[in-house]
């Protein structure tokens, strides 16, 4: 922990991380052993520690790292662990599903405002970039992009297909080998896929 910071404050990360416990393992069936868990003060103090983007308020290298002055320190912590349980699985790339899912998890819905789902129908990342970028270290303008394609390539698979979150996992596991990353998955080539699915959101 920061020493700044008083030493009971891990008490309710801790309870954040059962929550999230029993959230990764109801949606994606995972549950792993805790990772290490680095509590800080501050953003400031996390982006001297790490190579992220100013507006990082928590992310995941095999640890957990949370900066605690920030109100939506539960979902950041539900996000960074659904990145642990999809790791420690196996489960690696792509990186939108890494993103994607980890979001779906926490609850994230400022990506559904009107302005970012309009630029995402008018000008998407291609599916090269979605599928190997890290999104903490692109530059805050494009990483807010890649994390609004991300969840929108989740939600949107998920209402196509009918599926939940562990099918989506499940159909994206079965294609991918050590040495390729393959899926089945034609829709994603579609020019209006991300117009069609959010016709009356963009608008």
């Amino acid at each position: 922990m920061d020493p700044r910071l008083p030493s009971d404050a891990e008490a309710p990360i801790l309870i954040y991380l059962q929550q999230a416990e029993r959230e990764t393992q109801q949606q994606l069936g995972l549950l792993p052993p805790r990772p290490s868990l680095f509590i800080y003060a501050d953003q400031q103090l996390m982006k001297a520690a790490a190579c992220i983007n100013e507006n990082v308020a928590a992310f995941y290298d095999g640890a957990l790292h949370v900066a605690l002055n920030r109100p939506d320190v539960l979902q950041s912590v539900l996000h960074e662990y659904t990145h642990h349980a999809l790791f420690s699985s196996g489960f690696v790339t792509p990186a939108w599903a890494q993103e994607g899912i980890a979001m779906s998890i926490a609850k994230e819905r400022w990506w559904q405002t009107p302005q970012y789902l309009r630029a995402l129908v008018a000008t998407p990342f291609a599916m090269e970039q979605m599928d190997r970028s890290i999104a903490y270290k692109l530059p805050a303008d494009q990483a807010v992009a890649f994390y609004v394609q991300s969840a929108a390539l989740v939600e949107c698979l998920m209402r196509r297909r009918k599926w939940g979150l562990r099918e989506l996992v499940d159909a994206l596991r079965a294609g991918t080998s050590p040495d390729a990353l393959t899926y089945d998955l034609p829709e994603l080539e579609e020019s209006a896929f991300f117009a069609t699915c959010f016709s009356n959101s963009a608008r």
